[in-house]
């Protein structure tokens, strides 16, 4: 059985619905919003013991958010650093004892940006809170000797109107006439919510291990995407103004050129960049 932590959100909410129409045995929680199927479960206040004992969990995905913002980690510092690594060590314990194989779902912004093309061995030196909590994470994963499996992604981004992800979000500002500021300078691998997803479901088929980066686009600016959004769809009202991406309203740094290298992850499913 797959246990997802967290099957409300984009990425869990995607996955259960996969692996469901899969055929894979899968639990998923939710924290509070309630969804058919699921089972409430609070990384704060529930038992681990009832969860994990309770089922035969043999991978157990990490995909919860407690913010949905990347400053909101810095804005409530103690509330994030609270759930997603207190907490979170206490829930990767309770898996490694009942030998329940942990998928943390990680960022490319453990790395900082100076470098560009990061494979998955590279050094890592987050400059963000939300950085700085997958990577004290991803520590407390290596230093444990258990089996695990690691997934670091950049912006992952879905295909459905409405989802407010990175490019239906751009079409939909642009198909308005919105001015946008767009960075020129920060490099991103994008990776799409249905490669993520068919990635997950193909790590616990084949009972992959280790650290892994998922891309699915070539390497890109999000000034660049919103120029061939703009001109595919005609949005001729809109206007995309070039800037520095740190020059944003942002209350913390972003790294520049953050893209990852997914060579690993397309040798073994063939995808192609």
């Amino acid at each position: 059985m797959i246990l997802i932590l967290g099957a409300t959100g984009f990425i869990g909410s995607n996955l259960y619905a996969f692996l469901k129409r899969s055929g894979v045995n899968v639990l998923g929680t939710y924290r509070s919003k309630p969804e058919p199927g699921l089972l409430h479960f609070d990384l704060c206040r529930s038992s681990m013991d009832e969860l994990l004992n309770g089922w035969p969990i043999r991978f157990a995905i990490l995909s919860a958010e407690s913010h949905k913002k990347l400053d909101d980690y810095n804005r409530f510092w103690d509330e994030a650093y609270s759930i997603n690594v207190k907490m979170i060590k206490r829930f990767l314990d309770a898996c490694f004892e009942r030998n329940v194989i942990p998928i943390y779902i990680s960022t490319d912004n453990v790395f900082d940006g100076t470098k560009g093309h990061y494979k998955e061995d590279d050094y890592r030196n987050p400059i963000n809170c939300y950085g700085k909590i997958r990577y004290e994470v991803e520590n407390y994963i290596f230093q444990s000797s258990q089996p695990f499996v690691i997934l670091r992604a950049g912006k992952v981004f879905g295909l459905e109107l409405g989802d407010s992800t990175l490019l239906t979000s751009l079409v939909d500002s642009l198909q308005k006439g919105e001015t946008l500021k767009c960075a020129t300078d920060q490099i991103i691998t994008p990776v799409c919510i249905d490669d993520l997803t068919s990635f997950i479901y193909n790590i616990c088929k084949n009972e992959y291990r280790g650290v892994y980066h998922v891309a699915s686009l070539i390497q890109s600016t999000i000034y660049a995407m919103a120029n061939v959004i703009k001109d595919h769809f005609h949005c001729s009202d809109a206007e995309i103004i070039p800037c520095k991406i740190n020059s944003l309203d942002l209350l913390e740094k972003r790294p520049s050129r953050i893209q990852l290298d997914a060579a690993k992850y397309r040798h073994l499913t063939g995808a192609k960049e």
